[in-house]
């Protein structure tokens, strides 16, 4: 067996449990994947897996890491509302002198 690597775009959805893929990065991931409408994988990041499923509806080009997957990373988000930006935390290590895992910020 061999594994791919591929750097992904993720949007964070605090509203969603699962997380998703869209059928072009499934198929990035693992080649010939027969996308219906319920179609999952198992994916990894930092030797943690967790299922997605395909995305579906008006988001169906969007690749969305939900609560589940963020809950079983150990990563919470911290909103800067003020500066328009987030951070994605693991165990409370941010402003301890460690970075946290992701950001995102409207400029």
């Amino acid at each position: 067996r061999w594994s791919v690597c591929l750097s992904v775009c993720l949007s964070v959805c605090a509203g969603v449990w699962g997380s998703y893929l869209s059928e072009k990065t499934m198929n990035a991931l693992k080649g010939g994947v027969k996308c219906g409408s319920d179609a999952f994988m198992a994916v990894r990041i930092e030797n943690i897996a967790f299922h997605v499923w395909r995305s579906h509806g008006h988001f169906v080009e969007a690749n969305v890491l939900g609560m589940g997957a963020l809950r079983k990373l150990g990563w919470s988000p911290l909103i800067d509302w003020k500066g328009e930006s987030f951070v994605l935390d693991n165990a409370g290590l941010y402003g301890k002198g460690e970075s946290g895992k992701a950001s995102s910020s409207s400029e």
